[in-house]
């Protein structure tokens, strides 16, 4: 009897630890597999901004007089093919038009309550580019860090200014990724920007945001150039981000903008931000659609469907943003898979939207 007693005891014992594991084995897997893990902040509010200048027609001129001697003047490419970029600190005078503009225009449009303590100074470029040229998608960083030791260090805020009316327009998603750049929140931006081009247009967005430009959202055709200025915290490494000497200035043949000039003709009073219009699902979307597959690198394609056409009378500022039937319907997600990609991973366990993963052999990749 008091061996009955005894396995009766234990076997209670046992299937009350059973129960006990088994909910805890339930708790676990209601808090933690259907909600993806953020290892890193999201993209907050103040994803982009845009600003009309009306900078005098002197001052643009000389700037992109300025812009396409720069951007002729070094055609090196350094590790993955990437492009020489220069910077400046904010502790040093500006000493020709691009530099001037980054502290006497754009900064003061870009934080107007003045740069914070903490930003050490701009890094610049230009991009000199048909109107169906494409630049693919993409975060701004530290290019040498990035290419040498794997890591991805973004800006604080990076910027675009135009010099046309014509070309694509620069696309700023809602989405960031990790410091190894292998995960993205959120796997499908359902919200974004479209900014095209405006002669004297200002534009700054997150500096962790994922962009490019599409050249099938061209509206008109032509040579698209663009200054680009990005803030940083910590000055940007060697050898893709050097520092222009004197020399190197006046062998470029680099201007200076009169401080008479600058100050007689501009202040961010005159300035005027562009209200971005909202895209219209049920006027615009119905009437004609145009399919735009973004890739994600290495492997990542997001289909959005776009208005064939943009009112840009209006606005030169495009809201859109998907959700609820909509992520269907005007938004697609397909993949090769790659168990390395933790954004497809992510995709599998806690996605409640359909995915679709691409199996190809090597014969049948290109």
């Amino acid at each position: 009897l008091s061996f009955l007693c005894y396995s009766i005891t234990k076997m209670i014992k046992v299937i009350l630890f059973s129960f006990l594991l088994l909910n805890e084995f339930i708790s676990i897997y209601s808090t933690t597999s259907h909600i993806p893990p953020i290892p890193f902040p999201p993209i907050q509010n103040n994803l982009s901004k845009s600003f009309q200048t009306f900078l005098d027609s002197k001052i643009l001129d000389i700037l992109e007089e300025d812009a396409t001697k720069l951007q002729l003047f070094d055609s090196s490419s350094h590790i993955h093919g990437k492009k020489t970029t220069y910077f400046i600190s904010k502790n040093t005078k500006p000493r020709f038009s691009i530099e001037q503009f980054a502290f006497s225009v754009a900064a003061k449009l870009d934080y107007p309550e003045g740069l914070p303590n903490d930003i050490v100074g701009a890094e610049y470029w230009v991009q000199n580019k048909n109107s169906n040229d494409e630049i693919g998608f993409h975060y701004d960083k530290d290019e040498a860090h990035a290419s040498l030791k794997w890591e991805m260090l973004f800006p604080d805020r990076a910027t675009v200014t135009y010099f046309s009316d014509v070309g694509a327009p620069t696309v700023i998603l809602n989405q960031t990724t990790n410091i190894n750049g292998n995960l993205e929140i959120p796997a499908i931006p359902d919200n974004g920007f479209l900014s095209f081009p405006e002669r004297g247009k200002h534009l700054w967005f997150h500096g962790k945001a994922q962009h490019g430009v599409h050249p099938l959202l061209s509206q008109k055709s032509g040579k698209r150039t663009t200054l680009l200025i990005n803030w940083w915290k910590r000055q940007p490494e060697p050898p893709n981000c050097i520092v222009l000497t004197e020399n190197d200035i006046a062998k470029i043949k680099l201007r200076t903008i009169s401080s008479r000039l600058l100050e007689k003709n501009w202040n961010p009073s005159i300035a005027k931000e562009i209200i971005p219009r909202e895209i219209s699902f049920e006027k615009e979307y119905e009437i004609e659609k145009k399919r735009i597959d973004i890739i994600v690198p290495p492997k990542d394609i997001i289909t959005y469907y776009f208005p064939q056409t943009f009112d840009l009378s209006i606005s030169t500022s495009i809201k859109f943003e998907f959700s609820g039937e909509n992520i269907g319907k005007y938004v697609g997600f397909i993949s090769e898979y790659d168990m390395n990609k933790q954004t497809q991973q992510n995709q599998i366990k806690y996605s409640k939207n359909l995915i679709s993963f691409v199996f190809l052999n090597n014969s049948q990749r290109s």
